[in-house]
């Protein structure tokens, strides 16, 4: 399976998002999906905004780097809705078997 984040690494770690146990078979993530990618079998969880969606960037004032990683797993995580960053961490740990990361930048309102 995959797990993936997307931390706003400026911000204490503010999570926009984040999915686990999305399926082995997925190879892309529709815009507009984070909905019906936990219907196809993979467990999202709440945002710092406390919501269980996908949460865009929109940094308040200075640039903002927003880290995306995928990690591909040996096995499932024993995951509850609504896990947390720490929560996702601990259970990857022995899990990993390749991860990628890619940073965006954005900038809030000047």
């Amino acid at each position: 399976s995959f797990a993936l984040t997307m931390i706003d690494t400026d911000a204490r770690d503010f999570v926009h998002w984040m999915l686990a146990d999305i399926p082995a078979s997925t190879t892309s993530i529709e815009r507009g999906a984070s909905d019906e990618v936990r219907a196809a079998g993979g467990k999202g969880t709440l945002s710092s905004e406390y919501d269980g969606k996908y949460f865009g960037p929109c940094p308040p004032g200075p640039d903002h780097h927003y880290v995306f990683t995928v990690y591909a797993l040996d096995a499932p995580l024993d995951l509850e809705p609504g896990f947390t960053l720490d929560d996702l961490r601990d259970s990857l740990e022995g899990h990993i078997l390749a991860q990628g990361s890619l940073t965006g930048l954005r900038s809030g309102p000047v």
